[in-house]
């Protein structure tokens, strides 16, 4: 009865709901299978973020695919601060696909999921947006992640806010 309802809610709330089925029926669906994100991501890929933090200076992170085969994919991620000079050296990381897609579970209870057009330095996107608000929070926390239905994988635009305001924000600046 609990997943029906979800169900409804959620194609009521959307245009086109996401296909890949939750972990549970307490989450909501993730925007894409492991099988998604491997495909759009070859070695080679490479995503420029702008991260930043309420009253700091924004952030450049360059983040490369430097090895990816039918189980795993290595990062190489560079952050950059505004005037172009490196910010520490060059940090690798190594996940299989389903932690990548497991990155986006979210608690069906404090999830809505939108159908949006959102615009970023890189383009202009249809998106999902996955409101999802946090119970915990002393203050109304919400986190908004942008996911390009074309585009599996990170978000293209996250923005967490705190009683309305933009504490965190990161975007999408360019992407092969």
């Amino acid at each position: 009865m609990r997943r029906a309802l979800f169900t409804l809610l959620a194609l009521t709330a959307c245009k086109t709901a996401p296909t890949n089925p939750a972990a549970t029926s307490d989450h909501a669906p993730r925007p894409f299978t492991a099988a998604q994100i491997r495909d759009a991501t070859p070695q080679g890929t490479t995503w420029t973020y702008e991260m930043r933090k309420l009253r700091e200076p924004p952030v450049r992170q360059v983040t490369r695919v430097v090895k990816a085969d039918a189980s795993r994919v290595t990062f190489a991620v560079d952050s950059f601060n505004a005037g172009g000079e490196a910010l520490g050296g060059t940090k690798t990381s190594t996940a299989t696909w389903t932690e990548l897609e497991a990155h986006a579970t979210f608690p069906a209870a404090h999830t809505k999921i939108l159908d949006v057009e959102v615009d970023t330095p890189a383009g202009r996107f249809e998106a999902w947006r996955y409101e999802v608000r946090d119970p915990d929070a002393k203050v109304v926390r919400i986190k908004n992640f942008y996911f390009a239905k074309s585009r599996p994988g990170a978000p293209v635009l996250y923005e967490q806010t705190d009683d309305g305001e933009i504490q965190f924000r990161m975007v999408l600046v360019e992407s092969n």
